[in-house]
């Protein structure tokens, strides 16, 4: 490859360790859509309606984030698993990963499509340095009404605050 500036000829050469990276990054995005239709055909398999997509939970995160209402955790329940998980808000930053995925702290990168539900909780309990600190409020009635604000989004109330599905079984 060649870029031509007035008066100066820059000249590129692929090195090996390019050609490693490439191949390298070719066989992550294979794996990323091999294991991306794997949960979509468990999806269909075992849900009757989708109720979110992946722009959905982007949207869901980003303004939950920009409006400054200070959810600091979730819980979230896993397509594939009867547990659930306490895991970091995600965060704008959390979602530079390919648009099916979301970046978590605590797991990596996941599959939008792999989210039953998550729940944001009133109460909660954040680690600071793996410690758990005392309980925090969250603004559930602000959330909700952001959540409001995006249109129809399956939103329920839980004894713990609120729900946002996924699917439905």
């Amino acid at each position: 490859m060649q870029l031509r500036l007035p008066g100066l000829v820059f000249r590129h050469t692929p090195t090996p360790l390019q050609g490693i990276c490439h191949k390298a990054y070719q066989d992550m995005k294979t794996n990323l859509q091999d294991e991306l239709d794997r949960t979509k055909r468990y999806v269909r398999k075992h849900f009757s309606n989708a109720l979110m997509s992946d722009a959905k939970w982007w949207k869901l995160i980003c303004s939950l984030e920009a409006e400054v209402i200070g959810i600091e955790q979730i819980v979230v329940k896993f397509i594939d698993s009867a547990d659930t998980h306490t895991i970091r808000m995600p965060r704008i930053a959390d979602l530079s990963p390919p648009k099916p995925f979301i970046d978590t702290l605590e797991f990596g990168p996941i599959e939008t499509c792999a989210i039953e539900w998550i729940e944001i909780p009133e109460m909660t309990r954040p680690y600071i340095d793996g410690v758990p600190a005392s309980t925090a409020k969250q603004d559930i009635k602000a959330a909700r009404a952001t959540i409001a604000s995006l249109g129809k989004y399956p939103v329920e109330d839980s004894r713990n605050g609120l729900v946002i599905r996924g699917y439905l079984r």
